[in-house]
């Protein structure tokens, strides 16, 4: 009934003209605006900077990309930069992104008042998709970003900064792409056409016959799409919006050549064609026993958003989830909550390619297979704050864990969650791991601030408003001292720090401390200092001791059997 009321659909969109033609660049023309040269800069913060009309005067011209410090900047902390440039109308039918190169440290970005995207962390690339919608074509259009320099250097710092089409992004990418034939490219269009068809009519029931039962989007699957629908549908039909599409390319997925992948803008407009909203889309077809379905993207490492109440704001973290999770639908996994360090972010991790260490680790039977939950905490050494408005342990505690527990596969037990950090994220292990003893049977920490001296961190105000009594009161060798023996009898822990690490002393107090308590714990001193280099040349240590922990647990089972250290 599904192969007959697809093919039904199809054939009816095609007869209504549907069937397009997938144009393909195979040359190389460049479609592309270059932003490198003079901006306007201000040092300071006010909200209104990101507008699109704002008094200029007072703003002084920067050359981008390059250090502030290198042009007379001096400082640590927040400055804006805005930029005003003309889109020629010839890009009206194409995907553009906003490549703006590295930017030291955090950034948040803005297209004609409008917030378009933001990343933490120095070491990435800024790509953001600029909305269709947001454009001024032929016409002045502003970028403003907000630049928070945590320390050494801060700006714009490494280009290339440009406003670029997706095809000639591919081309700087070097990322070659297999199209689709024309008959493949028909069969995605029109599939996609009639779904989003049926989602603003409100025919829900035709529109999940598109649905694969095995869908799964990041964090959706099937059922919580299937929950979802209702809402999005409402919105569309209760305002009678209608959709087009934007520089639709279909291709074949590099890693599955059987899976096709839809690509393109999605245009939402009024009745009367006016159009008030745009947004990416890449979508995700197989053809399954004759019809095509949309599967989703099955990825098994990607970002989440949700709503923290403690926070009271949408945070994201970043999940892996281990190669047998689509495929065997009713297991359930142990958890790791992987803490990242001072200045880096959820996506620190991705930039590290953890997954790939991961996979290979449980390929070779080194660990169990685990679901890895990588939080994003700001600066807040993921500790409340002492005016208690900023509270980062109830949000990993309480809202994180209980929105994992309750959108993934895991085992929610204690005997099977584990927590591990680097440097500032071992701060966060111990912490949390030593508070909430209850929430977690293993605590690791790489390199750990374990304990660092108020002069250090005086300008850290939102976290001990100045108090340095607060302060000591929250580091985790502090937190260790005052628990009793007892505390820790079923808690397991490891360490380690580098020999020229300036963090070597805290973590050796820590050593003590647990030595004098007669606590059973693993740590050791490696050659090396505070660096990446340090620390990942040790990781498979961490994952191995999270891993024989679990095994420990009752509710863990595993068909293979794992090697030994």
């Amino acid at each position: 009934m599904k192969i007959f009321l697809t093919s039904l659909l199809i054939l009816f969109l095609w007869g209504c003209g549907g069937n397009t033609k997938q144009k393909i660049d195979n040359g190389h023309s460049a479609e592309k605006i270059e932003l490198s040269g003079k901006w306007l800069f201000r040092i300071g913060d006010a909200e209104n900077w990101s507008e699109e009309k704002i008094d200029e005067f007072g703003w002084v011209e920067i050359v981008v990309p390059s250090q502030w410090e290198k042009q007379g900047y001096n400082f640590d902390g927040v400055a804006w930069y805005r930029k005003h440039v003309k889109i020629p109308s010839q890009f009206k039918n194409k995907k553009l992104y906003l490549y703006l190169g590295k930017i030291d440290d955090n950034d948040k970005v803005y297209f004609n008042g409008e917030l378009i995207g933001s990343t933490r962390g120095w070491t990435f690339e800024r790509i953001y998709f600029i909305p269709n919608d947001l454009i001024k074509y032929d016409n002045d259009n502003v970028i403003a970003v907000r630049v928070e320099d945590l320390g050494l250097g801060g700006g714009i710092y490494e280009g290339p900064t440009l406003i670029v089409s997706r095809d000639e992004l591919w081309q700087m990418k070097n990322e070659k792409k297999k199209f689709a034939s024309q008959d493949e490219y028909n069969a995605v269009f029109l599939t996609v056409k009639m779904m989003d068809s049926l989602l603003t009519r409100g025919n829900l029931s035709s529109y999940l016959a598109f649905l694969s039962l095995k869908f799964r989007e990041n964090e959706k699957t099937y059922t919580l799409w299937k929950r979802d629908l209702n809402q999005i549908s409402s919105f569309l039909t209760d305002n009678r919006y209608s959709i087009d599409y934007v520089d639709f390319k279909v291709y074949h997925s590099p890693e599955n050549d059987s899976i096709l992948i839809a690509d393109y803008v999605r245009l939402i407009k009024d009745t009367a064609g006016v159009l008030k909203f745009s947004d990416e889309q890449i979508r995700y077809f197989k053809f399954e026993n004759g019809s095509l379905l949309e599967i989703g993207n099955n990825s098994r490492f990607f970002r989440v958003g949700f709503f923290s109440r403690w926070l009271q704001e949408e945070r994201y973290f970043y999940v892996y989830l281990p190669p047998s999770y689509d495929i065997d639908i009713k297991k359930r996994y142990p958890v790791l909550y992987l803490l990242h360090g001072y200045g880096g972010s959820d996506e620190s991790w991705k930039y590290d390619n953890i997954n790939s260490v991961v996979d290979s680790l449980i390929k070779i039977g080194k660990i169990v297979e685990m679901i890895i939950i990588m939080p994003d905490a700001d600066s807040s050494f993921y500790a409340n704050s002492k005016h208690r408005k900023r509270m980062y342990e109830q949000y990993i505690v309480d809202d994180l864990i209980n929105y994992v527990d309750a959108t993934f596969r895991t085992i929610p037990h204690r005997e099977t969650r584990a927590i591990d950090g680097v440097s500032m994220g071992g701060f966060g292990s111990m912490l949390l791991g030593f508070k909430y003893f209850d929430k977690f049977i293993s605590i690791g920490s790489m390199m750990g601030a374990l304990e660092i001296p108020f002069e250090r961190v005086k300008d850290k105000k939102h976290i001990h408003n100045g108090d340095s009594i607060y302060w000591y009161s929250i580091q985790p060798t502090s937190i260790a001292q005052e628990l009793t023996p007892q505390h820790f009898d079923s808690l397991n822990i490891f360490f380690y720090v580098g020999d020229k690490d300036w963090l070597k002393d805290s973590n050796l107090k820590m050593h003590e401390i647990l030595k004098s308590k007669g606590v059973k714990h693993e740590f050791k001193i490696y050659p090396g200092e505070h660096n990446r280099d340090f620390w990942f040349s040790h990781f498979v240590e961490n994952l191995i001791f999270h891993s024989n922990n679990f095994l420990k647990s009752k509710y863990v089972k595993i068909k293979e059997t794992l090697k030994t250290r």
